[in-house]
Protein backbone atom coordinates (compact mmCIF):
# COMPACT_ATOMS: atom_id res chain seq x y z
CA UNK A 1 0.00 0.00 0.00
CA UNK A 2 2.96 2.08 0.26
CA UNK A 3 3.80 2.61 -3.32
CA UNK A 4 0.51 3.47 -4.15
CA UNK A 5 -0.05 5.91 -1.98
CA UNK A 6 2.60 7.29 -3.07
CA UNK A 7 1.42 7.56 -6.87
CA UNK A 8 -1.48 9.28 -5.46
CA UNK A 9 0.46 11.74 -2.93
CA UNK A 10 2.34 12.80 -6.07
CA UNK A 11 0.03 12.24 -8.99
CA UNK A 12 2.33 10.10 -11.32
CA UNK A 13 3.60 6.72 -11.01
CA UNK A 14 6.70 6.88 -9.46
CA UNK A 15 6.50 3.27 -7.34
CA UNK A 16 5.83 0.08 -8.76
CA UNK A 17 2.71 -1.83 -7.18
CA UNK A 18 1.58 -5.35 -6.51
CA UNK A 19 -0.24 -7.61 -4.42
CA UNK A 20 2.96 -9.11 -2.90
CA UNK A 21 5.15 -8.30 -0.10
CA UNK A 22 8.66 -5.97 -0.08
CA UNK A 23 7.69 -5.41 -4.21
CA UNK A 24 9.86 -2.22 -3.40
CA UNK A 25 13.81 -3.28 -2.90
CA UNK A 26 14.98 0.54 -2.72
CA UNK A 27 14.36 3.69 -1.74
CA UNK A 28 12.42 5.34 -4.34
CA UNK A 29 12.23 9.13 -4.68
CA UNK A 30 9.48 11.50 -5.78
CA UNK A 31 8.36 15.71 -5.18
CA UNK A 32 5.39 17.13 -4.56
CA UNK A 33 4.86 20.52 -4.83
CA UNK A 34 2.04 23.31 -4.41
CA UNK A 35 2.35 27.03 -4.13
CA UNK A 36 4.80 27.48 -2.46
CA UNK A 37 5.54 23.99 -0.62
CA UNK A 38 7.45 21.28 -1.68
CA UNK A 39 7.49 17.74 -0.18
CA UNK A 40 10.11 15.18 -1.14
CA UNK A 41 8.65 11.57 -0.25
CA UNK A 42 11.34 8.40 0.31
CA UNK A 43 9.56 5.34 -0.58
CA UNK A 44 11.15 2.64 1.74
CA UNK A 45 11.38 -0.87 1.18
CA UNK A 46 9.10 -2.33 3.72
CA UNK A 47 10.16 -3.35 7.50
CA UNK A 48 10.81 -7.61 7.49
CA UNK A 49 10.56 -9.82 11.04
CA UNK A 50 14.19 -9.17 11.39
CA UNK A 51 14.66 -5.65 10.31
CA UNK A 52 17.37 -4.08 12.35
CA UNK A 53 17.48 -0.35 12.92
CA UNK A 54 21.37 0.11 12.75
CA UNK A 55 23.42 3.01 12.62
CA UNK A 56 23.20 4.16 9.09
CA UNK A 57 19.78 3.57 8.56
CA UNK A 58 19.38 5.84 11.78
CA UNK A 59 21.20 8.62 10.83
CA UNK A 60 18.82 8.38 7.19
CA UNK A 61 16.08 8.34 9.66
CA UNK A 62 17.12 11.38 11.28
CA UNK A 63 17.61 13.19 8.22
CA UNK A 64 14.01 13.43 7.66
CA UNK A 65 11.56 16.13 8.52
CA UNK A 66 8.67 13.65 8.77
CA UNK A 67 7.89 10.08 9.25
CA UNK A 68 5.01 8.53 7.84
CA UNK A 69 4.52 5.40 8.87
CA UNK A 70 1.87 3.20 6.75
CA UNK A 71 -0.26 0.69 8.68
CA UNK A 72 -3.00 -2.07 7.63
CA UNK A 73 -6.41 -1.69 10.21
CA UNK A 74 -6.47 -5.35 10.11
CA UNK A 75 -2.62 -6.44 11.43
CA UNK A 76 -1.18 -4.38 13.94
CA UNK A 77 1.65 -6.78 14.92
CA UNK A 78 4.72 -6.55 17.08
CA UNK A 79 6.93 -5.54 14.63
CA UNK A 80 4.78 -2.63 14.34
CA UNK A 81 4.99 -2.09 17.95
CA UNK A 82 8.80 -1.98 18.13
CA UNK A 83 8.89 0.53 15.02
CA UNK A 84 6.60 2.74 16.25
CA UNK A 85 8.32 2.75 19.85
CA UNK A 86 11.88 3.11 18.22
CA UNK A 87 10.73 5.94 15.85
CA UNK A 88 9.30 7.67 19.16
CA UNK A 89 11.98 7.30 20.85
CA UNK A 90 14.11 8.96 18.22
CA UNK A 91 12.26 12.08 18.61
CA UNK A 92 11.19 12.29 15.18
CA UNK A 93 7.76 13.36 13.83
CA UNK A 94 5.44 10.78 13.48
CA UNK A 95 2.38 10.28 11.09
CA UNK A 96 0.71 7.21 11.61
CA UNK A 97 -0.88 6.37 8.08
CA UNK A 98 -4.12 3.44 8.90
CA UNK A 99 -4.28 2.77 4.81
CA UNK A 100 -7.17 0.32 3.32
CA UNK A 101 -10.30 2.18 5.39
CA UNK A 102 -12.37 1.36 2.12
CA UNK A 103 -11.59 -2.24 3.20
CA UNK A 104 -13.85 -1.58 6.76
CA UNK A 105 -17.38 -2.27 7.32
CA UNK A 106 -17.69 -2.04 10.87
CA UNK A 107 -16.32 1.41 11.65
CA UNK A 108 -16.45 1.71 15.34
CA UNK A 109 -13.82 -1.06 14.82
CA UNK A 110 -12.07 1.78 13.39
CA UNK A 111 -12.83 4.62 15.87
CA UNK A 112 -11.58 1.94 18.73
CA UNK A 113 -8.46 0.75 16.49
CA UNK A 114 -7.49 4.39 16.83
CA UNK A 115 -8.28 5.29 20.18
CA UNK A 116 -6.20 2.38 21.54
CA UNK A 117 -2.75 3.64 19.41
CA UNK A 118 -2.81 6.82 20.10
CA UNK A 119 -2.85 6.23 24.09
CA UNK A 120 -0.61 3.57 23.83
CA UNK A 121 2.02 5.34 21.43
CA UNK A 122 1.05 8.97 22.52
CA UNK A 123 0.33 9.77 18.74
CA UNK A 124 -2.13 12.47 18.19
CA UNK A 125 -1.22 12.51 13.91
CA UNK A 126 -3.16 9.67 12.40
CA UNK A 127 -5.15 10.04 9.37
CA UNK A 128 -6.95 7.71 7.66
CA UNK A 129 -6.63 6.88 3.79
CA UNK A 130 -7.64 4.60 1.35
CA UNK A 131 -4.49 4.65 -1.12
CA UNK A 132 -6.22 2.67 -3.90
CA UNK A 133 -9.86 4.48 -3.87
CA UNK A 134 -7.51 8.02 -3.19
CA UNK A 135 -9.53 8.84 0.02
CA UNK A 136 -8.34 11.07 2.10
CA UNK A 137 -4.81 11.69 0.62
CA UNK A 138 -5.17 15.37 -0.10
CA UNK A 139 -6.07 15.38 4.15
CA UNK A 140 -2.74 13.83 4.67
CA UNK A 141 -1.07 15.99 2.16
CA UNK A 142 -1.72 19.04 4.25
CA UNK A 143 -1.23 17.36 7.32
CA UNK A 144 2.42 16.72 5.83
CA UNK A 145 2.66 20.22 4.73
CA UNK A 146 1.60 21.74 8.12
CA UNK A 147 4.35 19.40 9.84
CA UNK A 148 7.57 20.82 7.61
CA UNK A 149 10.20 23.26 8.25
CA UNK A 150 10.39 26.87 5.80
CA UNK A 151 13.18 25.82 3.56
CA UNK A 152 13.56 26.89 -0.08
CA UNK A 153 12.68 24.43 -2.70
CA UNK A 154 14.85 22.44 -3.53
CA UNK A 155 13.57 21.43 -6.87
CA UNK A 156 11.78 23.30 -10.27
CA UNK A 157 8.13 22.52 -10.24
CA UNK A 158 8.22 20.43 -13.33
CA UNK A 159 10.39 17.67 -11.38
CA UNK A 160 7.84 14.85 -10.27
CA UNK A 161 10.57 12.09 -8.98
CA UNK A 162 14.07 11.63 -8.45
CA UNK A 163 15.33 8.66 -10.25
CA UNK A 164 17.76 6.60 -12.49
CA UNK A 165 15.48 5.82 -16.26
CA UNK A 166 17.61 2.39 -16.45
CA UNK A 167 16.28 1.52 -12.83
CA UNK A 168 13.18 2.86 -13.53
CA UNK A 169 12.55 0.65 -16.65
CA UNK A 170 13.47 -2.53 -14.62
CA UNK A 171 10.75 -1.27 -12.11
CA UNK A 172 8.53 -1.18 -15.27
CA UNK A 173 9.00 -4.63 -16.04
CA UNK A 174 9.69 -6.66 -12.45
CA UNK A 175 6.21 -5.21 -12.15
CA UNK A 176 4.69 -6.96 -14.91
CA UNK A 177 6.87 -10.33 -13.90
CA UNK A 178 5.39 -9.93 -10.52
CA UNK A 179 2.04 -9.60 -11.52
CA UNK A 180 2.26 -12.87 -13.68
CA UNK A 181 4.62 -14.97 -11.33
CA UNK A 182 3.88 -16.59 -8.29
CA UNK A 183 4.58 -15.55 -4.59
CA UNK A 184 7.57 -18.12 -4.34
CA UNK A 185 9.18 -17.09 -7.28
CA UNK A 186 9.34 -13.42 -7.62
CA UNK A 187 12.47 -12.83 -5.34
CA UNK A 188 14.60 -15.03 -7.45
CA UNK A 189 15.13 -12.80 -10.75
CA UNK A 190 17.14 -9.92 -11.69
CA UNK A 191 16.99 -7.83 -14.90
CA UNK A 192 19.72 -6.19 -16.90
CA UNK A 193 18.79 -3.76 -19.91
CA UNK A 194 20.59 -3.88 -22.78
CA UNK A 195 19.46 -1.86 -25.41
CA UNK A 196 16.70 1.72 -25.62
CA UNK A 197 15.55 2.79 -29.02
CA UNK A 198 12.24 4.58 -30.09
CA UNK A 199 10.76 4.13 -33.85
CA UNK A 200 7.92 5.77 -34.67
CA UNK A 201 7.14 6.94 -31.43
CA UNK A 202 7.57 3.63 -29.97
CA UNK A 203 10.04 3.00 -27.08
CA UNK A 204 11.96 -0.86 -27.69
CA UNK A 205 13.13 -1.91 -24.64
CA UNK A 206 15.59 -4.84 -24.98
CA UNK A 207 15.98 -6.32 -21.80
CA UNK A 208 17.83 -9.97 -19.77
CA UNK A 209 15.63 -11.77 -17.77
CA UNK A 210 18.23 -13.85 -15.34
CA UNK A 211 17.25 -16.33 -12.90
CA UNK A 212 19.19 -17.99 -10.44
CA UNK A 213 17.89 -21.88 -11.78
CA UNK A 214 18.07 -22.68 -15.27
CA UNK A 215 14.74 -24.57 -14.35
CA UNK A 216 12.71 -20.96 -13.64
CA UNK A 217 13.00 -20.42 -17.25
CA UNK A 218 10.15 -22.51 -18.57
CA UNK A 219 8.17 -20.81 -15.73
CA UNK A 220 9.20 -17.54 -16.95
CA UNK A 221 8.64 -17.80 -21.18
CA UNK A 222 6.75 -20.94 -21.02
CA UNK A 223 7.28 -24.88 -22.12
CA UNK A 224 6.88 -24.30 -25.52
Amino acid sequence: GKSTLLNNLIGIKTSIVSNKINTTRRNVFGVYTYLNSQVIFVDTPGFSCDFYFGKDFINELLSFDVILYVIDPFFFNIIDNNIIKTLKSLGLKLVLVINKIDKIDYKLFLLHRIEKVSKKYNIYDIVLVSAIKNLYVNKLKLKIISLLPLKNHVYPVYIKFIIDINFYLIELIREKLLFFLSRELFYFFDIKINDICIKKNIVIIEANILYKKISYKSIVIGYK
